[in-house]
C-alpha cells in the first residue's frame, strides 16, 4: 500500500479546526489561537465547530461536513480536532476519504479521534495521534513544541 505523507507545515500556511466529537467551549479554542499564531499559522475555524446537538458538536452531518469542507479546501495544509470525547465513529464514513488521498493533509487528535486515526490507516494516509487545541492551554510548552516539529518536519 502506498503511504501518504502530506506536506510538511511552513510559517504562513493555514491550518483548520472541526469538532467531530462533543461539545467544545469557545474559550480555550480561542486560546489556542495564541499558539498556532507563534508557530506562524494562520487558523480556520469550521463553521460548526461550537454547535450544540445533545452531547454532540452539531449533527453527524454537520461535524462530517465541517472536515470535509476543509479536506477540499486547497489553502488548508493540516486539521485539528477540536477534542475528543465520543461522536467520531458516529460520523466517519460520511468523511471524504478519497479526497483526502488526492490531496493528503495532517489529521490531528486523540481519544475520540483515534477512530479517524484508524480509516486513516487503512488508506495508507499518515497522522498524527496528538494534543488538541481544546487543551493547548493545560499542556506542557514541550509538548506543544514537539507538535510543532513533527508537523512542520524538524529534528525532535
Amino acid at each position: 500500500m502506498k503511504a501518504y505523507i502530506p506536506e510538511f507545515l511552513r510559517s504562513g500556511d493555514t491550518v483548520a479546526i472541526v469538532s467531530p466529537s462533543g461539545i467544545v467551549e469557545k474559550e480555550p479554542i480561542m486560546q489556542s489561537l495564541n499558539v498556532f499564531e507563534t508557530w506562524g499559522l494562520k487558523v480556520l475555524i469550521g463553521k460548526n465547530v461550537f454547535n450544540r446537538d445533545g452531547i454532540f458538536a452539531g449533527s453527524d452531518l454537520e461535524r462530517a461536513d465541517d472536515i470535509n469542507e476543509m479536506i477540499e479546501n486547497p489553502e488548508v495544509k493540516a486539521i485539528f480536532c477540536s477534542r475528543g470525547g465520543y461522536g467520531a465513529a458516529r460520523m466517519v464514513n460520511f468523511i471524504n476519504f478519497d479526497k483526502l488521498k488526492e490531496n493528503p493533509k495532517w489529521i490531528i487528535g486523540f481519544s475520540d479521534v483515534t477512530v479517524i486515526h484508524s480509516a486513516l490507516r487503512k488508506i495508507g494516509l499518515c497522522s498524527v495521534h496528538g494534543v488538541m487545541p481544546n487543551s493547548f492551554s493545560k499542556t506542557h510548552e514541550d509538548s506543544l513544541s514537539s507538535l510543532h516539529k513533527i508537523l512542520s518536519g524538524q529534528p525532535l
